[in-house]
């Protein structure tokens, strides 16, 4: 083998390996930007989340506090129906 044969066989080779980190280079780097994307996207989710949550927990804390405020209007009610009631057959 020549001198010419193996530098022809020498660029082939090393721009079929710069051909081959090309193609490969290109969908990997596409591939980190859609992680960073995900990344970012998830991080305001989060965000987001905490939010809703402690919304989410003080709604809850109103919405008992409307339920044992109604329970105790209720037993209070019930109360003075019995109330009522003993009066009405003590009258009888």
């Amino acid at each position: 083998m020549g001198d010419v044969e193996f530098l022809g066989m020498l660029v082939l080779a090393l721009s079929t390996l710069a051909g081959l980190f090309f193609m490969l280079s290109k969908p990997l780097n596409n591939h980190t930007k859609a992680m960073t994307e995900n990344t970012c996207a998830i991080k305001n989710l989060s965000e987001k989340f905490e939010g809703f949550e402690k919304h989410n927990k003080e709604s809850h804390k109103r919405i008992w506090d409307r339920v044992e405020k109604h329970e105790c209007d209720l037993t209070e009610h019930d109360r003075r129906i019995l109330f009522l009631e003993q009066k009405e057959k003590e009258g009888e």
